[in-house]
């Protein structure tokens, strides 16, 4: 609409134009300035007639990108008024225009009909190409600082988005992390050990009951013993069982410390980056969640295989024991 407006104040200068041609005005360029616009009319006065060309140029609605259109210009004058017709090229400059006007002095004001419905007068003034290529010149870096200022802006934008996100990632790896330290737990492989221990108790309560027994009754009490070896050795089994488990809850802790120094380190990246964001997670305080988590899964490995160690001697011995009681009082070993 700007350029529009521009076209058709440049139509009423072409009309003043004529009326310099009768009074004063002559055959020449024609400067019309506004805000965010200018337009030039290159203009040649005949008696009451005039024609000519027209070049404006306008900021787009966002301001960062400068159009253009060109017109031809026709018109008639009488006395100090004109009235400017001039068909635009680019159809959506909106076709044919005409603007009425008047002719004061060396300068013609157009008045049109403003987007709001108010009249609005532009004044044309002598000028010369390179006057035209001037106020064009200022649009055109008007323009570019809008633009720098946008690119600026999308920039930083970019880069806030990335430090929240990576630091929301953080916060998620650190939650991820605590919810697999708190799997670490060494409380079934420590009931396994137990319950081999009772089994073993067990056993050599039956080993009491094959010594007091008589005759055959003491073969038949050592199976027993045997038989109670067995469940110590089931338990053995049950121990390694439950460190296997831990090992995998284990691995998965030190997955997530892995990737939660890997997603810090990406933080701190993004955040030297950005070094005007806000608020982000505190990198002290995140080593040292992974610091500790490295330190429980360290210390929860070594007891297992500590538990599991004792379990293999415990079972190992019942094992011996049974074997040696079944030799010695059913005359060979199973």
């Amino acid at each position: 609409m700007r350029h529009c407006r521009l076209l058709a104040t440049a139509v009423g200068l072409v009309a003043a134009l004529i009326v310099s041609g009768c009074g004063g005005l002559s055959s020449g360029g024609y400067l019309g300035k506004e805000e965010g616009a200018v337009a030039y009319l290159q203009l040649t006065v005949s008696a009451s007639s005039v024609s000519g060309t027209l070049d404006a140029a306008g900021l787009n609605g966002s301001g960062d990108d400068v159009t253009s259109a060109q017109a031809t210009v026709s018109g008639t004058l009488s006395g100090d008024h004109i009235t400017l017709t001039f068909t635009v090229g680019p159809s959506w400059l909106g076709g044919q225009t005409t603007l009425n006007g008047t002719v004061q002095g060396s300068d013609v004001v157009l008045t049109y009909t403003g987007t709001d419905g108010a009249l609005v007068s532009m004044t044309f003034s002598p000028a010369s190409t390179g006057d035209y290529n001037t106020a064009l010149g200022k649009l055109q870096s008007q323009a570019a600082t809008v633009q720098a200022t946008e690119s600026a802006a999308a920039e930083q934008s970019q880069l806030n988005a990335q430090v929240t996100a990576a630091a929301q990632q953080v916060q998620e790896d650190e939650g991820s992390l605590q919810s697999a330290v708190s799997e670490l737990s060494l409380e079934q492989t420590q009931s396994s050990l137990q319950s081999e221990q009772a089994d073993v108790s067990t056993m050599r309560q039956e080993e009491t009951t094959t010594q007091g027994a008589a005759g055959d009754d003491q073969c038949y009490d050592a199976g027993e013993v045997v038989y109670d070896a067995g469940e110590v050795q089931y338990d053995y089994g049950e121990v390694q069982y439950d460190v296997s488990s831990l090992g995998d809850d284990t691995q998965a802790a030190t997955s997530a410390v892995t990737k939660l120094q890997g997603d810090l380190a990406a933080l701190q990246q993004a955040e030297a980056e950005d070094p005007s964001y806000g608020t982000v997670p505190d990198a002290a305080s995140v080593k040292a969640t992974a610091s500790s988590a490295q330190q429980t899964v360290a210390s929860d490995t070594q007891s297992a295989q500590q538990l599991q160690s004792q379990a293999k001697s415990i079972s190992d011995s019942a094992t011996a024991e049974a074997n040696a009681f079944q030799t010695q009082y059913c005359g060979s070993s199973s």
